[in-house]
């Protein structure tokens, strides 16, 4: 999951320097603290569900786009895969469970319209 919330800070980073905000002025827009910023940036904290929530509407995306990375230098077996999604989902809260499930599915569908138009 490590490589996952690397990646996740590392497209949060880019949302933000692209919205032209400093950690702090992000932090205080989102509601977070300027250290809180820095771990979610560096792949270090997982922010919870209703955080990026926020933080993808003060950088006014969705919250699917913080999630559609470059393809990445592994390639994943769909196994592995798998298993890394269930690890990411084990102990969290049903609602928060259901709430991934909807993005996830709205992930696909703008993954496959997005290859269908190329």
């Amino acid at each position: 999951m490590e490589d996952i919330l690397k990646r996740l800070g590392v497209r949060i980073r880019e949302e933000r320097k692209k919205a032209r905000l400093t950690q702090e002025k992000f932090a205080e827009r989102v509601g977070l603290s300027v250290d809180y910023i820095g771990y979610i940036e560096r792949g270090k904290q997982a922010p919870y569900l209703k955080t990026l929530e926020r933080i993808a509407k003060t950088l006014d995306v969705e919250v699917y786009e913080l999630f559609l990375f470059e393809k990445g230098t592994k390639k994943l077996k769909t196994g592995d895969a798998i298993k890394e999604l269930v690890l990411s989902v084990r102990n969290r809260d049903p609602e928060d469970i259901r709430f991934a499930a909807s993005m996830l599915k709205q992930i696909f569908e703008r993954v496959k319209t997005i290859r269908s138009e190329k």
